[in-house]
């Protein structure tokens, strides 16, 4: 496999204001999709549902169902049940709704 990892909405502690730390996810999918084509190099992805203040929740289940629209990764992981976010059961139910519908479109 060859992956990534990322987010997909600014990052923060509750106290401070959320920032877009590392790249998103959906800035490396092209180049992923695009360095294994052609070879036995499955794709991975890491998405981050970590650190989400209440604001960037919908940001985040807005940019998660954009980017499985367009990416096909093999293999597609999620933090079970993300630390440190301001609505974590939310943010959890986004996720296993967004697993379900992507296993679906993948069948």
């Amino acid at each position: 496999f060859a992956g990534y990892d990322g987010p997909l909405a600014p990052c923060s502690y509750f106290k401070e204001t959320p920032t877009q730390n590392k790249t998103y996810i959906t800035d490396s999918w092209e180049r992923t999709a695009r360095e294994c084509k052609g070879t036995d190099i499955k794709t991975f992805a890491l998405i981050e549902n970590i650190l989400l203040a209440e604001q960037d929740i919908q940001k985040f289940s807005d940019n998660l169902n954009s980017y499985l629209e367009i990416a096909s990764p093999e293999h597609l992981a999620f933090y079970y049940y993300g630390h440190n976010n301001q609505d974590p059961e939310r943010v959890q139910k986004i996720v296993a709704e967004a697993i379900v519908n992507f296993k679906n479109k993948k069948g």
